[in-house]
């Protein structure tokens, strides 16, 4: 009989689960503030734009570091495809009634949860 070895690779450190959840968020918020962008008179585009690849590129050196080239990237674009239309459903609710109190609070926090992203993702370099 063969000897089965089953490998549990479902154990990740807080960190990851940390970088994870802020990049749901991140998304949820960057998907929003896209949204707002195109379909009103929306004051910062080109800064908005500057956060955006910033943002991704905190994604995507967090997936490479925690789950090796390959899957990095190929999560990468999983986020950058599916994960939208699924943030757009979920958190996207609650960043309409934020809006609704003032338009630019999604983008601010935005703004502020890419500087997070960005320092969660090299930490996940160093540790």
């Amino acid at each position: 009989m063969a000897n089965i070895r089953v490998v549990n690779t479902m154990q990740y450190s807080l960190l990851e689960i940390m970088f994870f959840a802020m990049t749901f968020f991140s998304v949820s918020l960057w998907e929003f503030v896209m949204f707002q962008r195109k379909h009103t008179n929306y004051p910062h585009k080109e800064g908005f734009a500057i956060f955006s690849i910033i943002q991704w590129i905190a994604i995507g050196i967090g997936m490479v570091s925690i789950f090796g080239v390959l899957y990095g990237i190929l999560i990468l674009v999983i986020c950058m495809t599916v994960l939208q239309y699924i943030c757009h459903f979920s958190l996207g609710l609650l960043w309409n009634v934020v809006s609704k109190i003032h338009y630019l609070w999604p983008t601010a926090i935005f703004a502020t949860n890419v500087w997070v992203l960005l320092a969660l993702g090299i930490l996940q370099i160093v540790y």
